[in-house]
């Protein structure tokens, strides 16, 4: 649901990202899911169907780290899978002494996006589906916005308007 000012939490799109690809049986990993929003992010800023109407899908920052983009809330939240599939029960299991022990994150569907906005991030989802995480991350940073953050181990700003540049 988006805030007063309009916009989503990053976590929310994520979480949506992650029903949708379950939803589809695509493989999602926490990995892909920071990819996807980078693309997320830049598709909104171009307008989407309308180009007169670009604005950001989500309220958090995007940042250049050395693997791909990270948005800090949704790395918080899903990162230590790192490139394990989440599933659609949110569950995964950990090595725990020398038993398995299955943690969970969240149940699914509770990500509400508006229709419209909800239907161009299953567009984006589908056209990535076929991608490999590693594959999403190094088209990433192959990409003058990722390159132009990037600091080695700061964590800079992807800014809006450098996505919505290089995407123009």
């Amino acid at each position: 649901m988006k805030g007063k000012d309009g916009l989503y939490d990053a976590c929310e799109v994520a979480e949506f990202v992650i029903d949708y690809s379950n939803e589809m049986g695509y493989p999602i990993s926490a990995f892909k899911v920071e990819s996807l929003l980078y693309f997320v992010q830049a598709y909104f800023l171009l307008g989407g169907e309308r180009e007169t109407d670009s604005h950001l899908c989500f309220r958090d920052r995007i940042e250049a780290r050395d693997w791909g983009p990270v948005i800090r809330s949704v790395h918080d939240r899903y990162g230590h899978c790192g490139s394990m599939s989440l599933y659609e029960n949110r569950g995964y299991a950990v090595m725990n002494g020398s038993l398995w022990e299955s943690r969970w994150i969240r149940p699914s569907g509770t990500a509400h996006l508006e229709a419209a906005d909800a239907a161009l991030v299953r567009r984006i989802v589908d056209c990535f589906s076929e991608y490999a995480p590693g594959s999403l991350q190094k088209l990433v940073r192959s990409q003058d916005p990722w390159m132009m953050a990037y600091r080695k181990g700061t964590g800079s700003e992807i800014t809006p308007d450098s996505i919505a540049e290089w995407f123009r």
